[in-house]
């Protein structure tokens, strides 16, 4: 679970044993540390110190993150992209651009689910119904065998609890239930049916919902586990969603879609541009990466086409030096190493791709292989970048910024440590939303780009 609403970065977070932790200063009497995904929540009064917290109880504070870390890797196989588990029903997820339209559909007969991207609201009501139709016949199932009569069932969106029984013997069950296995499902309606009886967690409680239940009950680890598999599941459906969303009221500005539109049209100049012109984009695309594209803008603009394909490598390196240019002797290492291609790149990728508006994904894919077997300081990445920069459209880069995007909006469950395989994994899933929004590669990174650094670059 992201961290949300706790404000900016201060001066007193900082990292304990390789791991994340924020502080949050409140009236509280006692600290207490919260774990929300891959970070450390601290929340404590004022005056107390974060370092004595650490001190005191760093050693259980650590077995207690990596067993949480554990069990929700374990919840992450459990999650598949653009599937969704509605009880013990497996159901393909259609995303659509809502364009002015709404609905949602669950068609239970074929197993589709598929919503439009301004009916978050909507999809919760379908699934609470979905859930509730479940729930009612398990209900009077304990009821009958017990004798309990309940009054009012409510399905709510809990933080914290799976369902509660109120004074009034009325029920509310969370709605993440949906996303579990039946038998866990009837576990927790088993287990309200039995506080009609017992408002508390006595022994005679756990007893009778054992005798009642008839199954094992789940261990505090299973319950853990569950859990993080429904947020998962939360994330991985509504995210996608919000992001629709989001895409579709950047895309009404009218300012930012005609920046993005000119800065495509730039791309496409400079496939029609010169062979110098096209070495000058991959040395920018050597001298941005894992680094800021301001750095590789202002050295493409005081170093030209032509002194990048013919310096020396001293030459090439005192420059990048000189322009405070980070890893410079590498980076200038790669750039001299590669003048040997500046000749033949512009054709040969062309080749490969062929024109831009002509070209699909796996000749574009075809032509990355070249450059990266071919440019030295190329991965996946640069080589998309550049492909890119040059006019083509198909192919993801993956950089952090994108990276941290798809995460938080459920594309990805975690930003894996790329290898060739691994790329090629989060490409798809990337591709498979981009065309459900109806864009691009060239495009959609743009827009995420702004959403992420409030700039539209090249």
């Amino acid at each position: 679970m992201p961290l949300t609403g706790t404000g900016d970065w201060t001066d007193e977070d900082g990292v304990y044993e390789g791991i994340v932790y924020r502080v949050v200063r409140r009236p509280v009497k006692y600290a207490r540390v919260e774990i929300w995904g891959s970070e450390l929540l601290v929340i404590m009064p004022e005056g107390m110190s974060v370092e004595d917290i650490f001190r005191r109880r760093g050693g259980q504070i650590l077995k207690r993150f990596h067993e949480v870390e554990r069990i929700r890797s374990e919840a992450n196989g459990f999650i598949s992209q653009g599937e969704i588990n509605l009880l013990d029903r497996r159901f393909k997820v259609n995303y659509r651009c809502s364009n002015g339209r709404r609905g949602v559909v669950l068609d239970e007969k074929k197993e589709i689910l598929s919503v439009c991207s301004g009916d978050e609201e909507r999809l919760k009501k379908v699934l609470k119904d979905y859930l509730r139709e479940n729930i009612v016949p398990i209900v009077e199932k304990y009821s009958e065998k017990t004798g309990l009569e309940p009054g009012k069932i409510y399905i709510r969106e809990q933080k914290t609890r799976w369902g509660s029984c109120s004074a009034r013997r009325n029920l509310s069950f969370n709605l993440r239930l949906v996303f579990l296995p039946p038998l866990f499902l009837e576990y927790i309606v088993a287990h309200e049916v039995m506080h009609l009886r017992h408002l508390n967690h006595s022994q005679q409680f756990w007893e009778e919902l054992a005798d009642n239940y008839g199954h094992k009950i789940p261990d505090r680890k299973e319950k853990m586990r569950y859990w993080y598999v429904a947020e998962l599941s939360m994330e991985s459906l509504f995210g996608p969603l919000r992001l629709c969303k989001k895409l579709e009221e950047m895309r009404k500005d009218r300012v930012l879609a005609s920046t993005i539109r000119s800065r495509l049209g730039e791309f496409k100049e400079v496939f029609y541009s010169s062979s110098s012109d096209w070495f000058s984009e991959l040395c920018f695309c050597i001298l941005t990466a894992n680094t800021s594209a301001d750095m590789g803008i202002r050295i493409q603009q005081v170093i030209s086409p032509e002194e990048f394909m013919t310096m020396s490598e001293e030459e090439i390196i005192e420059r990048l030096h000189s322009l405070h240019a980070r890893f410079y002797r590498m980076r200038g290492h790669y750039i001299h190493s590669n003048q040997r291609l500046a000749p033949i790149l512009k054709e040969k990728v062309r080749e490969i791709a062929g024109n831009p508006g002509e070209s699909g994904y796996e000749s574009e894919k075809k032509a990355r292989e070249w450059l990266v077997e071919n440019v030295k300081g190329f991965g996946y990445k640069e080589a998309s970048h550049f492909l890119r920069n040059v006019g083509y459209r198909n192919l993801a880069i993956l950089d952090k910024h994108i990276l941290r995007l798809m995460k938080k909006y459920g594309l990805i469950d975690e930003i894996p440590t790329m290898t060739a395989k691994r790329y090629l994994e989060t490409e798809k899933r990337l591709r498979s939303f981009g065309d459900t929004v109806g864009m691009s590669m060239a495009e959609l990174d743009l827009y995420l780009w702004y959403m992420a650094t409030g700039t539209v670059k090249k």
